[in-house]
């Protein structure tokens, strides 16, 4: 049986298989996001553009009845939650794009081998830098970076989660907005609507 070995190099390899992980769950994350946003843009447009000229049309068609005016402000305010928790899910949706992440802790140096880090080098700095890191110098920036992903993976899917169930609640209302807009129009549609519609009877 093989001993366990202590070895910086092992516990390198250990900690890339890591973050090439947590670099997945960051595009899948991403890629979650990208749907999401997409789905919110569209189902936010089409509220925006067919819904108040329905909602002006039933008023309209029952100007000066109760009901219109019952019609019309349960529509109204329907619509404006509908919209307000796509908005709210859009949000989310955002932030798990750019994820804000919580306090890190104080004896966490960020890692030098990130992309920011080393973009923001002189490039004989940089050289340099790789040129006189070893192993476990290597490893422990190495694994800061393991922690800090971490963090956005977990920061992302909880903004996702959170925009999914923002998303639901948004259709929920949808469905309502949507089902009174239909009997709506099936009672602007009726002989029994009102004078003007009673008015062209034979």
């Amino acid at each position: 049986m093989t001993e366990p070995t202590n070895d910086p190099v092992d516990r390198l390899r250990l900690v890339q298989s890591l973050l090439i992980t947590n670099f997945e769950l960051i595009r899948h994350a991403d890629r979650k996001a990208q749907f999401l946003l997409r789905m919110g843009m569209t189902l936010f447009g089409v509220a925006l553009i067919g819904v108040p000229p329905a909602v002006l049309a039933i008023k309209r068609e029952f100007q000066g009845s109760p009901l219109s005016l019952g019609i019309f402000v349960g529509v109204t305010l329907l619509y404006a939650a509908c919209a307000s928790l796509l908005l709210r899910a859009i949000v989310h949706v955002i932030r798990a794009i750019k994820p804000r992440l919580a306090r890190l802790p104080d004896e966490l140096s960020f890692p030098k081998l990130t992309f920011m880090s080393m973009a923001a080098m002189d490039y004989s700095v940089f050289h340099q830098t790789i040129g006189e890191m070893d192993n476990e110098q290597i490893l422990e920036d190495m694994k800061q970076q393991l922690y800090l992903t971490s963090q956005v993976v977990q920061a992302k899917y909880d903004e996702i989660d959170k925009a999914i169930r923002w998303y639901l609640g948004g259709g929920v209302l949808g469905v309502l907005l949507a089902l009174t807009l239909i009997v709506s129009w099936v009672l602007i549609g009726s002989p029994a609507s009102g004078s003007e519609a009673i008015g062209v009877l034979p």
